[in-house]
């Protein structure tokens, strides 16, 4: 889950991730890390992101009224997944 600036808030987008190289540094991207899984268990397993319009990107200790009313929705969706 990511909230990103390139959605309106409380939009949710879901996108499959593939795998893709792994790039010396340390961080991996999600794809990198699907390659990792791919590598040590011998397959890949399904790779899903969802972005959520984010509104305020300061620090804080809540979420932004539009962040807030799609989370029930979301955390629905990601048990049906599991």
């Amino acid at each position: 889950i990511d909230a990103v600036r390139t959605l309106a808030p409380g939009q949710v987008e879901t996108h499959t991730i593939d795998t893709e190289p792994i790039q010396p540094g340390c961080r991996l991207s999600p794809g990198a890390l699907l390659s990792v899984a791919q590598q040590r268990a011998g397959r890949t397993p399904m790779g899903l992101l969802f972005t959520v319009g984010g509104q305020k990107f300061g620090w804080g200790e809540s979420l932004s009224p539009a962040g807030a009313s799609v989370l029930p929705g979301l955390v629905h969706r990601l048990a049906s997944l599991i």
